[in-house]
């Protein structure tokens, strides 16, 4: 069979990108590209310990211990479709006056030692993880670079282009990459229904929420700027944890305040 010459075969890549931009959910990358480019993020955090000072596992074993028994609670509840594939790696930033996490694409999990200190329980923190393996199972990084990718990198993808230096680029970009609200809320709906499968009280996100509005305007997180109000979203997660009829009650109050002492 005669193969089809590059004019052709971009002038497909065409077509194929005319079909597919109509849809949101479209995602041009593959699951092994957000593994990969996972990997790419975590080695240019890793090199750069002052903007993020990562505490070393080796040092603070037992802490470490604690937060990846709620990993493995998370994934062990069947609902999540990477389980196998992504790494789902526990990284803790020490900064003490930064309430945020995020994920790197392939489950890389980032905690700073701010917000697990002023957490209340550990269902509140189960719901922030919870939250953040939503965003890299559901893919949500490279979802939403597919919208804003220019027709270069699209038919760089499709062409199968995974150099180096591609995936530098793609790499940085994703330090700086904030999710749209439609993933924001796609995400809690997700966290929902995954401590919803476990003994935890399912709307353990609400309290993280509940906690940053007692904050006021001292020193709220700068990705409250870009997510739903907090009000809001509190409201719609107790609404939607009574909705599903969620039977855990377990806070682990007590454990989660012994375990913030391990930090000191």
């Amino acid at each position: 069979m005669k193969k089809p010459n590059t004019l052709a075969r971009y002038i497909g890549y065409f077509v194929l990108l005319a079909t597919l931009c109509s849809c949101a959910s479209y995602n041009f990358y593959t699951p092994r590209h957000d593994q990969r480019l996972g990997d790419k993020m975590k080695r240019e955090i890793e090199s750069s310990p002052t903007l993020y000072p990562i505490l070393a596992e080796a040092d603070h074993q037992r802490i470490y211990d604690y937060v990846n028994g709620i990993v493995d609670t998370l994934l062990n509840t069947g609902l999540i479709r990477f389980k196998d594939e992504f790494a789902w790696e526990v990284m803790l930033l020490d900064d003490a006056d930064v309430l945020n996490a995020f994920v790197a694409p392939g489950g890389y999990i980032y905690i700073y030692t701010g917000l697990i200190k002023y957490l209340e329980s550990e269902d509140q923190l189960a719901g922030v993880i919870a939250h953040e393996m939503a965003h890299a199972d559901l893919r949500h990084a490279s979802r939403q670079m597919s919208q804003k990718s220019s027709l270069s990198t699209v038919l760089a993808v499709a062409g199968g282009a995974t150099g180096t230096g591609y995936l530098t680029d793609i790499g940085s970009s994703l330090v700086s990459l904030k999710f749209s609200r439609s993933f924001e809320k796609e995400a809690d709906r997700m966290a929902i229904r995954l401590l919803c499968a476990t003994d935890y009280q399912a709307d353990g996100l609400a309290g993280f929420f509940e906690r940053l509005q007692s904050i006021g305007d001292k020193r709220p997180p700068a990705f409250l700027s870009t997510h739903p109000n907090p009000r809001k979203r509190v409201e719609k997660i107790k609404k939607s944890a009574a909705e599903l009829n969620c039977q855990g009650s377990k806070t682990n109050r007590r454990t989660y305040q012994r375990m913030k002492r391990w930090l000191r």
